[in-house]
């Protein structure tokens, strides 16, 4: 008879609970029997798995916070910036800017320094972003938490009605990233 809980006597459980099942039938017939049913358990396994039914969880879906570390800006993100856009681009990133939100812990912010000039202008043109969004999505922006996945250190990120989303340092007073709602 086939002792479902131990193995027999003089034989050790291994890792394959199924093979010792096996080993412990007394006759043929039952070592047919439990391989049948091993073998249609198995195939309900694999079916299942087959209609999309998944038995171990589906991993876990990639944080929005790693698209800081990606560089891929849409093209239809795009403007043309104006003299008087990129003179306040410029004065900001020289000297820093009013933050136009008294709540905020820094009442002046900077654009990241150790990013050049002529990347932050690239970034704007092809992102779509102006001195004047930068300070409505301060003033009127959604804000959540934000944790740098290399550094570990956690920022501010702020969207504005469309999705598009700046990410703030709070502490060093510095706008470290801008980016369009579908930036990728």
């Amino acid at each position: 008879m086939i002792n479902p809980i131990r193995p027999p006597k003089g034989k050790s459980s291994n890792r394959r609970p199924g093979m010792a099942l096996l080993a412990s039938a007394d006759s043929v017939g039952d070592r047919l029997f439990l391989l049948v049913v091993l073998l249609a358990a198995s195939l309900l396994l694999i079916s299942r798995l087959g209609n999309g039914i998944e038995v171990i969880g589906p991993p876990a879906p990639p944080t929005p916070d790693q698209s800081i570390l990606q560089s891929t800006p849409p093209a239809e993100a795009a403007i043309e910036l104006n003299d008087a856009q990129l003179a306040e681009l410029t004065e900001a990133y020289e000297h820093g800017f009013n933050n136009p939100e008294p709540d905020d812990p820094c009442t002046r912010l900077q654009m990241l320094p150790h990013k050049k000039l002529s990347a932050w202008r690239k970034q704007f043109r092809k992102r779509g972003f102006t001195m004047e969004k930068i300070k409505d999505m301060l003033v009127h922006g959604r804000r959540l938490p934000f944790t740098h996945p290399e550094k570990g250190v956690t920022y501010t990120k702020i969207f504005d009605a469309k999705g598009n989303w700046i990410i703030v340092d709070f502490v060093d007073c510095i706008i470290w990233q801008v980016a369009p709602y579908n930036f990728k």
